[in-house]
């Protein structure tokens, strides 16, 4: 006789449906708070190639909100109270809502466990939600996300807070964006969606801005070119019009920023890198805490995932020689476009060549290995279509199950795990040291005069204590993006040397005050009178102030620090930023749509609801 099969009672399938719904986001939080926790038992901040330069940001942005003290432009609490002008030109909404989250939690090692935390968790999510789109089952969407968020750019926040973790989190967003561009027939562009995505990515990285402008592209030619009907090609040109239009209002306090104050004074850019030093390569083993591992970081890829992408290549070409359909043909145009990337972001590209004969390259992408935020989730997405058709072929032939996916999915499941095994054990040997790799070595990151142990340990308890401002003023680093310079000549690497010796090493000489109204305070007893230089850099808006009568500086050195006459006794000079009526009518009115427009778009939900 058959044995009756169990039927869960009618009450509890809708709690076991919501809770096989919820399962796939658990499993995420579980592993970015597991890699997070790994951090937390040493009890280490971990410092790495540009976290002392974000770090800066972060901070005045968070001395800003907590004193009621705003300075759109200069710095007046980070940056060693320079009074230069960054955050108005590099993500600045972005910078105070990390600077929020910094002012919440009062320690720079708390900062960074929980933005870690963070990024990990939303950059799955991202990823689950577009390999959702492209129908793939949760548990291998899952899984896929696991893969994700363990290489390439997003553990880099961690280790590094590099901004292109920022674009690791945000191009999966755009390529949800640009799948319903190719998906959804009736209205290929929803121009709140990807209002949202685009204003994000100029209010944090603009150069994630770019990367999602080559993620939507080809989606949206497609769109454009499918809907052959006029009335609905003018459907997507409008809706398009409608999204550019509303990301250039709300992003207008970046943008205006950025080109007013390029426009009116010499900055320095990004320090050249050498580009074939920076590109993606194969891993080879490496030991750490006894085991012998092999990682896929932001330029290196582990032969398995290598070979896992190489196969969905292959696979996906096969599949559409012999099997027809829009999903068939859209997994081989998000691989080869992924595929594109990833060769682009190698060492297989002669990019010493391409260096010389396009140098600007080498200031503004820096990395060809950043390239790899577009590869990996256009090609792990066109792997979940790929598993997933293999699926529903094994259905096809009679079979309950595929073997073919499910023999894929189990291979995946190691490489997730192996991915987070190694992840772990590089945060744990980094995090015991408390720096990475080099970043000692960094003569743009001095602590003390030489990096000294006495003040790297001063430096890490710093990371500890309740004031932010400690560390900052233990460890500096002079990185010279959007110094102001008298002459285009001067280069990075030079600018950041006069920084050393006209501001940081002669800081000593005055005490700074932050003054209301975002202005900065210098006092100093002149032991005779003369002239002295001012450890602050100027820019073309700058307005200064000695011993309460406006002057202008007697000389300005190469980075623009001022040289101004100084009496006998104390002196005080007062420095501020003076902007046009009109930039400040545009700013003003890009940060009040900011906060306007999502709470519209809440509301006009809201009553969809209802209705």
């Amino acid at each position: 006789m058959k044995r009756k099969q169990a039927k869960l009672p009618e009450k509890w399938r809708p709690v076991c449906r919501w809770l096989y719904r919820l399962l796939p986001y658990a499993i995420l939080l579980l592993v970015a708070a597991k890699i997070s926790w790994t951090q937390m038992l040493t009890g280490n901040m971990l410092i790495g190639s540009d976290s002392l330069f974000h770090f800066n940001r972060i901070y005045e942005a968070s001395q800003q909100l907590k004193h009621g003290n705003f300075s759109w432009f200069m710095a007046i609490y980070g940056y060693t109270q320079s009074g230069r002008v960054v955050n108005a030109l590099y993500g600045p909404l972005f910078a105070y809502f990390l600077g929020a989250i910094l002012l919440l939690v009062g320690k720079w090692y708390r900062f960074q466990v929980i933005t870690s935390f963070l990024i990990y968790f939303f950059s799955g999510m991202g990823f689950y939600l577009a390999a959702r789109k492209v129908k793939a089952n949760r548990f291998l969407a899952a899984v896929l996300a696991v893969v994700y968020i363990t290489i390439g750019w997003v553990p880099r926040w961690q280790m590094g807070t590099n901004f292109s973790a920022i674009s690791a989190l945000l191009l999966p967003y755009a390529a949800n964006v640009a799948l319903t561009m190719v998906l959804d027939k009736k209205r290929p562009v929803h121009w709140l969606p990807l209002t949202f995505l685009m204003t994000f990515a100029a209010e944090s990285h603009l150069l994630t801005g770019v990367a999602a402008v080559f993620m939507l592209l080809p989606a949206w030619l497609y769109a454009l070119v499918a809907n052959r009907a006029d009335q609905q090609r003018k459907q997507v040109i409008t809706d398009t019009a409608k999204a550019v239009g509303m990301t250039l209002l709300l992003s207008l306090n970046t943008l205006a920023s950025l080109l007013y104050v390029s426009h009116t004074n010499i900055l320095v850019t990004a320090a050249k890198m050498r580009m074939p030093h920076n590109v993606l390569i194969m891993s080879r083993p490496t030991v750490l805490n006894g085991l012998i591992l092999l990682k896929s970081s932001r330029t290196f890829i582990s032969p398995y995932m290598l070979a896992i992408l190489l196969v969905q290549i292959a696979v996906a070409f096969l599949l559409a020689i012999f099997r027809r359909g829009e999903m068939t043909k859209l997994n081989l145009a998000m691989t080869l476009y992924g595929a594109m990337w990833l060769l682009l972001s190698s060492s297989l590209l002669p990019w010493q060549a391409i260096e010389d004969r396009f140098p600007f390259l080498g200031q503004y992408l820096q990395f060809p290995a950043r390239m790899l935020c577009l590869a990996y989730p256009l090609l792990l997405l066109g792997l979940a279509m790929t598993i997933q058709r293999l699926g529903e072929m094994g259905k096809q032939l009679g079979g309950r199950i595929s073997l073919a996916g499910l023999g894929a999915t189990l291979i995946l499941l190691l490489a997730a795990l192996a991915n987070v095994r190694f992840l772990d054990n590089q945060l744990a040997h980094y995090s015991r040291i408390g720096y990475m790799p080099g970043t000692l070595k960094d003569t743009a990151a001095a602590m003390g005069a030489g990096n000294e142990r006495a003040i790297i340990n001063k430096a890490k308890a710093a990371t500890h204590l309740n004031d932010p401002g400690k560390f900052l003023a233990t460890i500096k680093k002079t990185v010279g993006d959007y110094l102001p310079v008298k002459s285009k000549k001067i280069t990075t690497r030079h600018a950041e040397r006069l920084y050393v010796t006209a501001v940081i090493q002669k800081n000593h000489l005055v005490k700074k005050t932050a003054l209301p109204g975002g202005r900065l305070q210098m006092t100093w007893t002149g032991k005779q009178g003369g002239a002295m230089f001012l450890p602050v850099v100027t820019y073309a808006q700058s307005r200064l102030t000695v011993n309460g009568q406006a002057v202008k500086p007697v000389r300005l050195s190469k980075i623009q620090a001022p040289k101004v006459r100084q009496k006998r006794g104390k002196n005080v000079a007062v420095m501020d930023f003076v902007t046009p009526f009109w930039l400040n009518l545009l700013l003003t009115l890009s940060l009040l749509l900011d906060a306007i427009f999502p709470l519209a778009c809440l509301r006009r939900e809201l009553l969809k609801k209802r209705e």
